[in-house]
């Protein structure tokens, strides 16, 4: 987690490189110097950690670590997938997951006793659902759809 007193204090820090002619780093910054290069970016790395940062004709921009994006974007398609499936099921979406989960629990554990074996091929077969073009909402449905005929 970042501390985001420190990310001010360095955003601060990065301006006044940027703009203040006064500033010791400004005219290395101003000239691409591979030294004043690698004192911003340790600075930034004591805050931000690996991401990445880029020098160049606008100024400093701060990346992410990767990682990070990463999860911010899979937390989106699942929060996404999860509205999507409330506006359609509306009030039955609870139950319908819920039957989702179980289904998805005894398709995999009867093959896979082991629970951590099961996750990992209920993941393998999200993936290989989702590179054959389906989504995460046509996961859902199909477990809601065998653990329906399970109960039936």
């Amino acid at each position: 987690m970042v501390d985001e007193a420190a990310a001010t204090a360095l955003r601060t820090e990065l301006n006044d490189i940027q703009t203040n002619p006064q500033n010791p780093l400004h005219t290395g910054f101003k000239n691409n110097d591979p030294s004043v290069s690698k004192q911003i970016d340790e600075k930034y790395k004591a805050v931000y950690g690996s991401a990445p940062v880029e020098i160049g004709n606008k100024g400093i921009t701060l990346g992410e670590d990767p990682a990070v994006e990463e999860q911010r974007a899979e937390e989106k398609t699942r929060l996404d997938v999860e509205d999507g499936l409330k506006r359609e099921w509306g009030v039955d979406y609870e139950s319908n997951i819920n039957v989702a989960k179980e289904a998805a629990v005894k398709v995999f554990q009867t093959v896979y006793p082991n629970r951590e074996e099961a996750t990992l091929m209920l993941d393998r077969f999200s993936a290989v659902f989702l590179a054959m073009g389906g989504d995460e909402a046509g996961i859902k449905k199909m477990l809601l759809n065998i653990g329906k005929h399970w109960r039936d």
